[in-house]
């Protein structure tokens, strides 16, 4: 009886262990991507949530705003990913684009 209680107690504290150690994690906000569509003069765009990566204009409906035009200064764009763009609502239109990633620092 003993030795049952002795593993319950143990039991408890190590999911006790892991629910402190990942309820931090979960609770912080998601990271801001940066998508680089590369066509044209280039576009940078800051998406929040991850994928799908939706950019609808004016309209506020997607989770993707510009950034600015041309390519990201320092990041790495080489991940392949897909943007969409929703300035019809009624045609959305998926392209391909480039996740960007900080560069490895270098010493």
């Amino acid at each position: 009886m003993k030795r049952a209680r002795l593993l319950f107690m143990i039991a408890i504290l190590s999911v006790a262990g892991v629910l402190a150690y990942t309820l931090p994690a979960l609770a912080t906000s998601s990271p801001t991507d940066t998508v680089y569509y590369p066509y044209g003069n280039g576009m940078t765009y800051s998406c929040n949530g991850g994928p799908p990566f939706v950019y609808s204009g004016s309209n506020s409906s997607g989770n993707c705003s510009l950034q600015q035009i041309g390519p990201p200064s320092g990041l790495n764009c080489n991940v392949p990913t897909d943007i969409t763009f929703t300035h019809d609502p009624q045609h959305p239109a998926a392209y391909g684009g480039q996740l960007c990633q900080d560069n490895p620092s270098r010493t």
